[in-house]
């Protein structure tokens, strides 16, 4: 994989979530261009998950780019329904001893 194929992924407008697939069996998901980070020699990338995880990967060992189906346009959370569910469940829990 290279940086210039992650790099049209990256730059398609609008921009469409994507799933990379790694050598040992893992797969990281790109779920916006905001929590994507390329280093400057082009090999490593960042991408930070919506919890806050931060991914460093060493693009040699991409399989795969999967390109997933672009994410509804929405008022609000450009959270996965997944994820925003949690995000609200950890915010409540959060409030309950206060």
């Amino acid at each position: 994989m290279t940086i210039e194929q992650v790099r049209a992924a990256y730059e398609q407008q609008p921009f469409q979530p994507f799933s990379l697939h790694l050598a040992d069996g893992r797969v990281i998901h790109g779920y916006h261009r905001d929590f994507i980070m390329s280093a400057p020699t082009g090999r490593t990338l960042a991408v930070y998950q919506p919890d806050g995880v931060c991914n460093i990967i060493d693009l040699l060992l991409v399989t795969d780019l999967e390109l997933q189906p672009p994410a509804p346009v929405t008022t609000g959370s450009r959270l996965p329904p997944e994820l925003e569910k949690k995000r609200r469940v950890h915010s409540c829990d959060n409030n309950l001893g206060n």
